[in-house]
């Protein structure tokens, strides 16, 4: 069995099993850096290159067999010790503030990880299950180091896969929001002379209208707070950014008043467009021909707007900073795994400076001390005081109890736990195609024997033997030939396998 510390340095392979003997037969035939060189000075130089391919194929196909699924036996195994450990829970829950809502959801990465669908690549899992190892002996740690160690773990987590939970709790609790939306900026250079006839169209058909429009999108450096206004001034209605499509904006003369208002007033300064205005703008007014626009800057996150109900569901924790009002619509958010001084800077510094953005909630599993001042220090400034900001706590795990529909530990366990069971059959069975493999490497190595023994001997009975091992060498590349179609077909076959396994588990669209 694996431990961490084998998967930190090395594989280790039992040497009396079949793995072990296929190792041997391996270093025999290819040294221990996979350098060594077989003497067939005396074949055909075509007989070579065959060979050298074969010895090639193989020993990139053994690591791909001997190092993947060891990891994700390592996972399954520690999660389950640690499921196991009560010492452990009663210390984490009585002395040290670490809840177990948190503490399952390091053993729900785990089994993740153990049955392939985890947003880690090989090595962060490596990482993960490393540093999970260090949790056991959480009770013998400084607080400092507790805390560390806590806040290392939830980062390696991933953003990726914590923005897809946040997304599917909210979604659950009732909150409509837009994941990933992209914005596309607007200048005097990128719009060119696109516009004018249809701006001077609109200023004279629309004299009260259409200078008020253009004032809301002067007046505001946040898009969103100004398409809100816009639209709320045109249509007398709350504007849901999660509803809007390209197609009524097409269909609908007032929503296209409002991307020429935007347009024009993109003429005097920089001016974001959401994405359903942006295309529907080059769709009806430009034939279709783009802006001169750089790639779309993609926001995080846009809430259209939270109600009390869905505040009290959620359970956020706030931290510092302003508010979140349940009446605000179309409020930019961010999700992080953890909010470090230089995340949040970073995020301050972009939206709310450089796109102008008037409000932003950051959304978090866990923060620093250094994020929370950083916070205080950027609303302090007299720049940015008509600016709001937000720090809340939010352990998606939790929320998921809250909900109903947190997955079950058990039933994660028999599904790891049944997918690595056919996964070991399944390498059994490469195994022993493995082994036929060698047999036939072996006699080649006869063959190659036997020639040089019957040098000197008629020509007849050279070409022989090199007809016998030209037949030899073709059963040997067709057998490799087959292995690797039923390696890549089980791959494939025990990835899907993997991402269906689970019925418990509901699928977001983070994006």
């Amino acid at each position: 069995m694996p431990t961490v510390d084998d998967l930190v340095v090395s594989v280790r392979i039992d040497e009396t099993s079949n793995l072990g003997n296929l190792q041997k037969q391996l270093t025999a035939l290819v040294g221990k850096k996979g350098d060594k060189q077989i003497d067939i000075s005396d074949l055909d130089p075509g007989l070579k290159r065959d060979i050298a391919l074969i010895k090639d194929r193989i020993v990139k196909f053994t690591p791909t067999v001997l190092v993947g699924e060891n990891v994700k036996e390592a996972a399954l195994n520690l999660a389950a010790d640690l499921r196991k450990d009560e010492n452990l829970k009663s210390v984490m829950l009585q002395r040290y503030n670490i809840s177990i809502d948190k503490y399952e959801s390091f053993i729900e990465e785990l089994f993740n990880i153990s049955m392939g669908i985890s947003k880690m690549n090989s090595d962060q899992a490596k990482g993960f299950i490393a540093e999970m190892t260090k949790f056991r002996m959480i009770s013998d740690m400084i607080r400092g180091d507790r805390e560390t160690l806590v806040k290392k773990l939830t980062r390696m987590k991933l953003e990726a896969g914590f923005h897809e939970k946040i997304v599917d709790v909210f979604r659950e609790a009732g909150v409509k929001l837009l994941s990933k939306p992209p914005m596309f900026e607007l200048t005097k250079k990128s719009i060119g002379k696109s516009f004018d006839d249809v701006i001077e169209k609109h200023q004279l058909g629309e004299p009260e209208k259409f200078p008020a429009l253009m004032k809301i999108f002067n007046e505001n450096t946040d898009s969103l707070k100004a398409i809100t206004e816009a639209y709320k001034y045109i249509k007398g209605e709350v504007f849901d950014i999660t509803e809007i499509t390209q197609n009524m904006i097409e269909n609908d003369k007032e929503l296209r008043m409002i991307i020429v208002a935007q347009v024009a007033s993109a003429l005097k300064k920089s001016n974001w467009m959401v994405e359903q205005f942006y295309k529907a703008g080059k769709s009806f007014f430009t034939g279709k021909k783009s802006f001169a626009v750089k790639g779309p800057a993609y926001l995080d996150t846009v809430v259209h707007r939270f109600s009390k109900e869905a505040l009290e569901q959620l359970g956020l924790e706030k931290i510092v900073g302003d508010d979140i009002d349940k009446a605000m619509t179309n409020a930019l958010s961010e999700f992080k795994t953890v909010a470090g001084k230089s995340e949040v800077s970073a995020e301050l510094l972009k939206r709310m400076v450089k796109q102008g953005y008037d409000e932003l909630y950051f959304i978090v599993e866990e923060s620093t001390d250094e994020a929370k001042n950083a916070i205080e220090e950027f609303l302090q400034k007299e720049e940015h005081k008509d600016k709001k900001v937000g720090l809340y706590k939010l352990l998606p795990r939790a929320v998921e109890k809250l909900l109903g529909i947190e997955r079950n530990l058990d039933d994660l366990e028999k599904s790891a736990r049944a997918s690595l069971e056919e996964k070991e059959e399944e390498d059994e069975e490469k195994e022993e195609e493995m082994n036929e493999v060698m047999a036939l490497l072996q006699d080649l190595d006869d063959i190659s024997s036997d020639i040089k023994e019957i040098e000197g001997e008629s020509s007849e009975e050279i070409k022989k033997a090199q007809l016998e091992e030209s037949r030899q060498l073709e059963e040997l590349m067709k057998a490799m030939g087959e292995l690797k179609e039923v390696t890549d077909d089980t791959k494939a076959e025990v990835k899907k396998e993997d991402l269906n396994k689970d019925p418990t588990r509901e699928s977001g669209d983070g994006g």
